[in-house]
C-alpha cells in the first residue's frame, strides 16, 4: 500500500476525521498543528509552514482536557491568548458558560471543561481549527451548540477538522469525511 502524497483541506468546510481508536487520528492532528514534527511539507494558502508557524495558525482542542487548562477562572481561560476578547460573552452564552465565568476551570465537570476549551479556541481567530472529540462528555443540547459554533467557523472561511466518533455530529455539520480505516495499513 502506498503513502498518500497529497492531502488538502478546503477552507469554509468542516471535515470529519473518522476511524477506530489507535489508528493515529490524534497523532495526525498533532502533526498538522505543529505539536509533532513532520517529514513532509504542510502548507497554508500555498506557503510552507514550520512547526512553529503551524502552532501559531492552529487552534487545537485536544482530547486530554485537563492538560489544557491554565487560568484560575473560566473567564480568564476563555480570554487566554485571544484577540477577539469582545466576543467572549457571546461565546460564553452560546456554550452555556455564562454562570460559570468566575469558577475555577478544574472545578467544572468534564463536559463543562470541554466547552471552556472550545470557547477559547473559537475566540482565537486562527485559520485552522482542530477539535479532537469535541462532543465527548456533552449532552445533546450542548452538542447542538458546539455544532452551531463549528458552522460559524465554516461560514467565516476557516479550515475546521473534527476528530469524532459522534455519527450525529458528522451527519448534521460535517461536509466531508476522512476515514482513517481506509488509509491505514498494519503491513
Amino acid at each position: 500500500m502506498g503513502a498518500i502524497s497529497h492531502l488538502a483541506f478546503p477552507a469554509g468546510k468542516i471535515i470529519a476525521i473518522l476511524g477506530q481508536n489507535g489508528l493515529g487520528k490524534s497523532s495526525f492532528a498533532k502533526l498538522l498543528s505543529g505539536l509533532n514534527k513532520s517529514n513532509g511539507i504542510i502548507s497554508l494558502a500555498g506557503r510552507s509552514l514550520s512547526e512553529k508557524e503551524r502552532l501559531k495558525e492552529t487552534a487545537y482542542v485536544m482530547q486530554e482536557i485537563s492538560l489544557q487548562l491554565f487560568s484560575d477562572s473560566v473567564k480568564k481561560e476563555l480570554l487566554l491568548g485571544n484577540q477577539q476578547k469582545k466576543n467572549y460573552q457571546k461565546i460564553a452564552d452560546n456554550l452555556g458558560l455564562q454562570d460559570l465565568l468566575q469558577r475555577h476551570p478544574l472545578s467544572l465537570s468534564g463536559g463543562e471543561q470541554q466547552r471552556v476549551l472550545i470557547g477559547n479556541a473559537l475566540l482565537s481567530d486562527k485559520k485552522i481549527f482542530i477539535f479532537d472529540e469535541p462532543t465527548s462528555g456533552l449532552d445533546y443540547e450542548h452538542m447542538l451548540a458546539v455544532g452551531k459554533l463549528l458552522q460559524e467557523l465554516k461560514a467565516a472561511g476557516k479550515i475546521v477538522l473534527v476528530i469524532t466518533h459522534d455519527k450525529e455530529l458528522v451527519t448534521t455539520v460535517c461536509d466531508y469525511q476522512l476515514d482513517f480505516a481506509n488509509y491505514i495499513s498494519n503491513e
